[in-house]
């Protein structure tokens, strides 16, 4: 062989090593396909709905012109003539009363320290604990702009500072503060404070202080008769309407309540009467409120059915619901999420195609779950014929085949 065939040869041989080299590290790092570990994932499914809640309401009607004082608390059980509310001819008046219950639970919060002196043996870890619970609640409610009842909670961690300065061996002389209280609410009383007027509930039930006008319109028995149309009818006119009447207040008989909700087409089928779910309700932070469906209207011509869910529960948020949108979970599905686009169809049997070391091999799914999207697969057995924890699923790839190598 002459040197310049020898020559050619090598300069050949090292193209193609160079190529070769080339190749390799471009398909490290372009490769012809896409993984994701299969990780296990929780999901669950629900649907989001509209719809009103739904009780027997007593309403009680105020006559009186003036300001309103509730005296019980939303979803409180008030016993039938229980006085429920206070009306003062004046705002000055409603004040004055106002200020003389304040000014007296302070003095009573005083009076039990001083009559308290110096408590020995008390567990000074336990009223830390206390003071540490009561403060957070005190700053939580202010965070969320809920003013009620801080009063309440400024007196009961007043009581418990008191308690830790006696308990500690400190000494607090109270008389100055006593005074100082007593001569504000004989100052107040001096002055107009008395109710023109009480408000008290006919019947036993639990207590909410406004109506929003669907008082009469809908109820517990006229609920189950509710086509989809009419249902709409009122959730728009609730749109319009949201203002609540605070002058006028109402009771509810039973504790139980009902929430007829507009439930797309595609997703009633998912509810069965007497399965029971949970609610959130998306904008009154309300949540996992466990329902029970009593009753499906449906009908294939409407794009909606009725679903009406009972609840057992009562609080005092959800006493103020009405027109509401809500998230309903039926279950939680714990398992591999596989995007659609992965999976594929062999021998029938449909799997996703995973990278098993330097080749290719087909897992089948074992589904639990399924959307348009995506579908969660039961986890399989390392080296199972079924999709495992780990596994490398192939996302995107051509000409994929069980055996096929990989090349990297």
């Amino acid at each position: 062989m002459t040197k310049k065939a020898v020559k050619l040869l090598v300069l050949l041989l090292a193209a193609l090593l160079g190529f070769y080299v080339a190749y390799q590290v471009y398909m490290i790092l372009y490769p012809p396909y896409k993984t994701e570990i299969a990780l296990s994932q929780t999901i669950s499914d629900s649907v989001i709905v509209d719809g009103i809640v739904v009780r027997n309401e007593l309403v009680i009607e105020n006559s009186h012109d003036g300001i309103v004082n509730y005296l019980a608390q939303d979803g409180d059980k008030v016993a039938a003539g229980a006085s429920v509310a206070q009306v003062f001819s004046t705002a000055q008046s409603a004040a004055n009363a106002l200020r003389i219950e304040i000014l007296q639970d302070s003095l009573d919060v005083l009076s039990k320290a001083a009559n308290l002196g110096r408590t020995s043996g008390s567990n000074l870890s336990y009223i830390v604990a206390q003071i540490s619970e009561k403060t957070s609640e005190y700053s939580g409610r202010i965070s969320a702009d809920d003013l009620s009842g801080l009063a309440g909670y400024k007196d009961e961690l007043t009581e418990l500072l008191n308690s830790y300065e006696l308990a500690s061996g400190g000494q607090i002389d109270f008389s100055g503060a006593i005074a100082s209280l007593e001569s504000s609410i004989a100052s107040c009383k001096a002055e107009d404070y008395q109710p023109s007027a009480t408000i008290q509930t006919p019947e036993t039930g639990y207590f909410i202080s406004s109506v929003d006008g669907f008082e009469s319109r809908i109820n517990t028995e006229n609920v189950y008769e509710m086509s989809v149309e009419e249902l709409g009818k009122l959730l728009a006119e609730a749109q319009e309407n949201t203002r609540l009447d605070e002058t006028h207040c109402k009771v509810v008989a039973e504790y139980t309540w009902l929430y007829a909700a507009m439930v797309p087409k595609k997703s009633v089928d998912k509810f069965t009467v007497g399965g029971r779910y949970s609610i959130d309700f998306n904008y009154a932070q309300v949540a996992d409120v466990p329902v029970t469906v009593k009753q499906i209207n449906y009908n294939d011509a409407d794009d909606y059915g009725v679903v009406v869910f009972e609840c057992p529960y009562l609080n005092a948020s959800i006493a103020k619901l009405r027109c509401e949108q809500a998230t309903v979970s039926f279950m939680e599905y714990d398992g591999i999420k596989i995007s659609r686009s992965a999976l594929r169809l062999v021998d029938g049997e449909q799997g996703v195609y995973i990278k098993y070391g330097s080749t290719v091999a087909f897992r089948k799914v074992d589904k639990l779950f399924e959307t348009d999207d995506y579908i969660i697969s039961r986890p399989g057995t390392a080296d199972g014929e079924y999709l495992a924890l780990y596994d490398e699923i192939i996302v995107e790839g051509k000409d994929l085949y069980e055996g096929k190598e990989l090349g990297n």
